[in-house]
């Protein structure tokens, strides 16, 4: 019989470094899969349903989310995304550690359904914060990354 799998949740917030650190965590961990979100907006030229995301119609979406379908959703600029909880119990029923890419008010709501989730955050440490160009161009961008909480008093 498989071990469980475990979770483990990466959030900060835009411009953060997530997507880079997911990348290179998921080429050296090979148990390790990236959780694959429910999303109601239109998929953008050269992704793919099931890869990206899986894309589903606006109301298919609030019909999920009423049935407790999703370990945690959110509605952003007009659309909306949620993580299945069928697909984690099946990734984590096979032995998967699974990773989620999820803000932080989604990351308590997979907390109190998976109370014993390992758990791993990554906050930007300064306001501003250098990356490559979207989508992985060469020319550096400085980018305001928003504070993922308010500062500690005094601060």
């Amino acid at each position: 019989m498989k071990n469980p799998g475990n979770v483990f949740v990466l959030s900060s917030p835009s411009g953060g470094g997530k997507s880079s650190i997911i990348r290179r965590v998921l080429k050296r961990v090979p148990r390790l899969t990236l959780s694959t979100s429910h999303t109601s907006r239109p998929p953008r030229p050269g992704e793919k349903d099931g890869r990206e995301y899986h894309f589903v119609s606006r109301p298919r979406f609030l019909e999920m989310q009423r049935n407790g379908d999703f370990a945690e959703s959110v509605r952003l600029h007009r659309h909306h995304y949620g993580t299945s909880r069928h697909e984690l119990d099946r990734l984590m029923a096979g032995g998967k550690d699974i990773l989620l890419d999820i803000d932080v008010r989604g990351a308590k709501n997979v907390l109190k359904l998976y109370p014993a989730p390992s758990w791993s955050s990554f906050f930007p440490l300064h306001s501003t914060s250098w990356r490559s160009g979207s989508g992985g161009g060469d020319r550096k961008t400085k980018v305001r990354s928003r504070p993922a909480s308010p500062p500690p008093p005094g601060k």
